[in-house]
């Protein structure tokens, strides 16, 4: 076979065995011109650049040169130019003589020399009459020094002509370079896996964080989406990745994700430092589960957005605990309040019933009733805090039912104001009564809406002027309800306090407040009972001027 049957042979369809019968060939025909030589290192650099094992790659070298230069032995080094060494790589028949010769011509720098002079030497073996010769071929790129071929030949120096070693510096240059490419190549391989490493491990780790992570770039394609987002939103991952997110995502959960969106194009969000916050009350999954979004910037290194990553944490046990908290506040101070509440009526029960028992027998009768009478006061003022309490207990426990009946709303309200028209004239304030002559029945439980009315008329009286007070009670009809109006002239309140006089045990924080005795569970009591009566409470007030409570009823 000629070799110029070879030029137009495609390697990569042929094996390892017949690439090397190939380059035999080739070989035999070498010398016979410059044109073969060049038709030969072609076909050799072919093979070689398909080879990215350094173990299969030697082999081939050392095949190669076997053909060509009929060596004996034969050593592939690799320098390392941080220990300035040369390591063998790939050996054939390398004797404890011929490594010490290999050796020697390192330590006399010959090797060196060789790479320097960037061309292929050859020094006679003197040991044996120069009938033998070490090839020595530099394996060099233009960048850098990759190692050696030493080379042991039983043949004089003489026998190699200028274009073998010529030869051998293209081939050792070829090499080189395929070496280079497959140190190059497993390099990348490594960084590849390491790059597969770290991705798998970040996913994991993403997938087992405690908060839901979804990652949008600035187009709006969802490009994470982890396990806890999943259980969340009830939305597969691979339903969403690669997808717009308002066009996967549920109705609730995109348009925080927009708000976002739009808070993420400004200046302050793109240089704030901390997260940014939304919060939702996601129910499309049947239940309501309160989800805070928490978001910011990932920006390259030019600090350029270009992507927001979302965290998304489920709130449902922050807010249980934080109702449990709550609820251990509220006995707390339920604790205080009804302790203090207590105390005070059971200790002057206490002082007035010793000072009777001493007085007993004496002819002191107006001192005797006047303690009788404190004492009453007392025991009805304990009674009353006991009834809130059990009052408030059944209406949280939902045990708390009306006894429905027809009644003449102006009647209870004349009833109501005579009931405290006493309290009234200790206080020096005056009631004054407004209802129509007639009104129609209403269906309602009696005795609570009186509840309702004594609770707000008593406040009124209670926190008016101590002397020269007045309290308006009116009843107004309309068309689908009632509207019970009691406004005094008292003390007032702040309008930060008007939104939670309702709550259980608030008092409004003043020191005229303090004067009046009271647990704060009245107006919490008043508030449940109307709202029962599907009926709603309103109040308006303003300090130094006096308060107005709007209570109304519907007529069915």
């Amino acid at each position: 076979m000629a070799v110029q049957e070879f030029e137009n042979l495609d390697l990569e369809q042929v094996n390892d065995t017949q690439k090397i019968q190939i380059l035999k060939k080739i070989n035999t025909d070498l010398k016979s011109s410059l044109d073969d030589i060049i038709s030969i290192l072609t076909k050799f650099s072919e093979a070689i650049s398909i080879k990215f094992d350094l173990k299969n790659l030697l082999e081939l070298v050392c095949d190669t040169l076997k053909d060509i230069i009929k060596y004996s032995s034969i050593a592939i080094t690799i320098y390392d130019g941080e220990k300035d060494s040369f390591n063998y790589m790939a050996l054939r028949n390398v004797e404890p003589a011929i490594d010490a010769k290999i050796k020697n011509i390192i330590g006399d720098g010959l090797a060196h020399w060789s790479i320097s002079q960037k061309r292929s030497i050859v020094l006679p073996d003197m040991e044996n009459n120069a009938e033998a010769t070490v090839l020595i071929v530099p394996l060099i790129t233009q960048m850098e020094t990759v190692g050696v071929i030493f080379m042991y030949c039983k043949k004089t120096a003489e026998s190699f002509m200028q274009q073998d070693l010529e030869f051998l510096n293209i081939l050792g240059a070829q090499s080189a370079i395929a070496i280079k490419n497959t140190f190059l190549y497993n390099e990348m391989g490594l960084k590849n896996q390491d790059l597969a490493n770290l991705k798998n491990y970040l996913n994991d780790v993403i997938n087992n964080m405690v908060t839901g992570i979804i990652v949008l770039d600035m187009q709006g394609v969802i490009k994470t989406f982890n396990h806890v987002a999943e259980n969340l939103i009830c939305i597969s991952a691979n339903a969403t990745i690669g997808k717009v997110y308002n066009e996967i995502l549920p109705l609730s959960i995109s348009e925080k994700l927009k708000e976002a969106f739009t808070e993420a194009t400004k200046a302050d969000l793109q240089h704030a430092k901390s997260f940014n916050e939304l919060e939702v009350d996601y129910s499309e999954t049947g239940k309501v589960i309160p989800i805070r979004i928490s978001y910011n910037c990932i920006k390259d290194n030019n600090s350029k957005i270009f992507a927001i990553i979302f965290m998304l944490r489920d709130m449902s046990e922050s807010r249980e605990i934080q109702r449990l908290r709550e609820i251990d506040k509220i006995k707390s101070e339920l604790v205080a309040n009804v302790s203090h509440e207590l105390r005070t009526p059971l200790t002057s029960i206490k002082a007035y019933s010793e000072t009777l028992l001493d007085i007993v027998g004496s002819e002191d009768v107006d001192t005797q009733k006047e303690f009788l009478n404190i004492i009453c006061q007392e025991s009805e003022r304990l009674t009353n805090l006991i009834s809130n309490l059990l009052d408030l207990s059944k209406l949280e426990a939902g045990d708390f039912k009306l006894v429905l009946s027809s009644v003449n709303l102006s009647e209870i309200v004349k009833k109501c104001a005579l009931l405290v028209k006493e309290l009234a004239g200790q206080k020096g304030v005056s009631i004054s009564v407004e209802i129509p002559q007639q009104a129609p029945n209403i269906s309602c439980d009696a005795s609570k809406i009186e509840q309702v009315i004594i609770n707000l008329l008593s406040n009124a009286i209670k926190y008016n002027k101590p002397e020269g007070g007045k309290v308006d009670v009116s009843l107004k009809e309309n068309k689908s309800s009632f509207e019970i109006v009691i406004k005094d002239t008292g003390i007032g309140m702040p309008k930060e306090a008007l939104g939670k006089i309702f709550e259980k045990f608030f008092r409004v924080d003043s020191s005229l407040t303090y004067q009046v005795s009271g647990t704060g569970l009245g107006l919490a009591i008043v508030k449940h009972i109307i709202e029962k009566h599907n009926g709603q409470i309103t109040v308006e007030s303003t300090i130094n001027v006096g308060s107005k409570f709007t209570v109304t009823l519907p007529k069915k």
